[in-house]
């Protein structure tokens, strides 16, 4: 949650639209293995890649360059705050607040949160971020959504990654 946040509101400064025009996830693990599905980014439901180049007329051979930036600025923004500031618990703070609010208000919000995956996306016996429904009794389950060939090779590799995390600490 924490990360697809930022990853908003990095896309939201790109494109010079508010927050609240932006859905996009962060899938994974915190941090630097984590992998952005451009597919299911949108700009008040136009997709990014499409919103880019029409709306901002950004060419299309630059436009992966463009949005790499924009996830390598996500992947580094806690540890520029950490150094400016010591710690990062106002977006915490944030992310913690909007998960509650889905919770209390039992609002059905679909959120990408951390959770024990068994074969969503491939995943098994691991906690990853992804896509969960929330709803006034907590986590009610992992939303699949499809992704490219690319990003789902991707996401694999970061799954694997943490496979072999999870097996060298013995947990699995």
């Amino acid at each position: 949650l924490l990360d697809s946040n930022r990853l908003s509101q990095a896309i939201a400064s790109y494109c010079k639209v508010d927050i609240s025009n932006v859905t996009s996830y962060v899938l994974g693990e915190h941090g630097d293995a984590c992998m952005v599905p451009w597919s299911l980014c949108t700009i008040a439901g136009m997709p990014i890649k499409k919103y880019c180049t029409e709306v901002l007329g950004i060419k299309k051979e630059k436009l992966q360059a463009e949005l790499d930036a924009i996830y390598s600025g996500m992947v580094k923004s806690g540890s520029k705050v950490i150094k400016g500031k010591g710690a990062t618990f106002y977006a915490i703070a944030a992310s913690v607040s909007k998960l509650v609010k889905a919770i209390i208000a039992n609002t059905n919000t679909i959120l990408p949160l951390s959770t024990m995956l068994n074969g969503e996306y491939g995943a098994n016996g691991i906690c990853l971020g992804v896509p969960a429904m929330v709803d006034g009794t907590g986590l009610k389950g992992v939303v699949k959504f499809d992704m490219t060939v690319d990003e789902k090779e991707s996401f694999a590799a970061k799954i694997a990654s943490m496979n072999k995390t999870y097996e060298a600490l013995g947990l699995k």
